[in-house]
């Protein structure tokens, strides 16, 4: 299994940044990485709700809510993964700071076929999926700040600004 953590420090309150984050059929207005998005059930929010996304070399992705916690943070999963992705789940959660906000972006993947997977998981599959959670906090961090849709990465977006987080290992003694 594969972890990638990243986060962005966002001028926007946690409740201003949540709303958008939370309305699931509109992550096409500050998502470089969707070129469309819509619901596909009648429940907006919560677990249960799924909504269907057209990436930018045309990829068709499904998501469904498997976690919600209101006002902080929701998981999605993406049902029977999708190309070499066997199954991938992603967390997004907000935390409040005085006058900012802190996104997080907690993705973890598990790839098909055995050693096949995990090579191609090394080639690439990997730096694709952190390279899009990396646009998307920044592209998440423009709309909130300025206001503007972004159409796609190649708006001037604060790319810097997304930190990986590295987890620390234990040492077992």
């Amino acid at each position: 299994m594969t972890e990638i953590k990243k986060q962005i420090k966002i001028s926007a309150p946690a409740d201003k940044v949540w709303d958008v984050i939370a309305d699931l059929g509109n992550v096409v207005t500050w998502s470089p990485t969707v070129v469309k998005s819509r619901l596909t059930t009648e429940k907006l929010r919560g677990v249960g709700a799924k909504r269907e996304l057209i990436l930018e070399k045309g990829q068709k992705v499904k998501e469904e809510i498997v976690e919600w916690n209101e006002g902080q943070s929701y998981k999605f999963k993406i049902p029977g993964g999708f190309g070499p992705i066997k199954e991938l789940h992603e967390t997004w959660s907000v935390k409040p700071l005085k006058k900012s906000s802190i996104v997080k972006v907690h993705t973890k993947i598990t790839m098909k076929y055995g050693a096949i997977g995990a090579f191609l998981n090394r080639l690439g599959v990997s730096r694709v999926m952190s390279k899009q959670s990396t646009l998307n906090l920044a592209g998440l961090k423009h709309h909130l700040e300025t206001g503007e849709t972004v159409k796609d990465k190649s708006a001037d977006l604060p790319i810097d600004s997304v930190q990986i987080i590295k987890k620390r290992k234990k040492n077992k003694r």
